[in-house]
C-alpha cells in the first residue's frame, strides 16, 4: 500500500505484489526482530565468554524470547561448549577461536580430535552454505551429505558454488591443523550424530 501510494505521486506505473491475496491477511505488520526470531547460540556463546552467567539479565536492546534463549544455552550444552553454570568448557573456548557458528565449530573440533580434520572442514563447509544441489539425485548413498562431498571431490570445480565451498573448506582445514587421514562413512555419520542430532532424520522409503 505504502509504494503504490508513492508511485501515484510520482507517475502512472505499476505495482508488484509478491504474495497471494490469501497470504496478506495473515502477514505481519513488521517482521519480528533478529533476535527473537535468530539461532542466538553464538550470541550466548559470546556472552558466556565475557562472564554473563544470568543470560535473562544482560543489558539486550531488545530482549530476545526466553524460549529461544533457553534453546541456544540448551544447545550449547549439548554440544558439552558450556557448563549448567553457563561458563564455557576447553571445547567453548576453543570454539572462540573458530569463525564459525558453535554447531559447526564443534563439528571442527570434533573432526580434529579425531584425526579427520578435513572431512570436518568440508563437511562444515557444505552445511555453512546454501545447498548446491538444486534438486535430489538417485543415488545409492544413503547419506544425503555423503553423496554431496563425493560431488565435492569428484566435480566441485566445475560451477562456482563449489569452487567457493571448496576454498572454504582450505581455510577451515587450516585450523584443524590441515589433517587428512581418511574418515570412513561411519566415522562422518559420527560427527553428524555428535553435532547435528536435531536436525537429522532417517530415509524409510525411496
Amino acid at each position: 500500500k505504502q509504494r503504490a501510494g508513492r508511485a501515484a505521486r510520482e507517475k502512472s506505473g505499476v505495482r508488484w505484489r509478491l504474495w497471494t491475496s490469501h497470504e496478506e491477511p495473515t502477514q505481519l505488520e513488521e517482521l519480528p526482530p533478529e533476535c527473537a526470531r535468530a539461532d542466538l547460540s553464538a550470541a550466548t556463546l559470546l556472552l558466556s565468554h565475557l562472564g554473563v552467567r544470568r543470560l535473562y539479565d544482560f543489558g539486550w536492546l531488545t530482549p530476545p524470547p526466553p524460549a529461544l534463549l533457553d534453546r541456544s544455552a540448551r544447545a550449547l550444552r549439548d554440544l558439552r561448549a558450556m557448563n549448567t553454570e553457563n561458563e564455557l568448557t576447553d571445547l567453548g573456548r576453543e570454539l572462540m577461536n573458530y569463525p564459525l557458528p558453535p554447531r559447526w565449530g564443534a563439528l571442527l573440533a570434533f573432526a580434529k580430535a579425531q584425526g579427520h580434520g578435513r572431512a570436518g572442514a568440508e563437511l562444515a563447509a557444505i552445511l555453512g552454505e546454501r545447498d548446491f544441489l538444486k534438486s535430489e539425485i538417485h543415488s545409492a548413498r544413503e547419506c544425503d551429505l555423503l553423496l554431496r562431498m563425493d560431488i565435492l571431490h569428484e566435480g566441485a570445480r566445475l560451477w562456482p558454488q563449489g569452487q567457493s565451498i571448496l576454498q572454504t573448506a582450505q581455510q577451515l582445514a587450516r585450523l584443524a591443523d590441515g589433517t587428512k587421514s581418511a574418515a570412513t562413512d561411519d566415522d562422518i555419520r559420527r560427527l553428524l550424530l555428535l553435532t547435528q542430532k536435531d536436525r537429522l532424520c532417517r530415509r524409510r522409503t525411496d
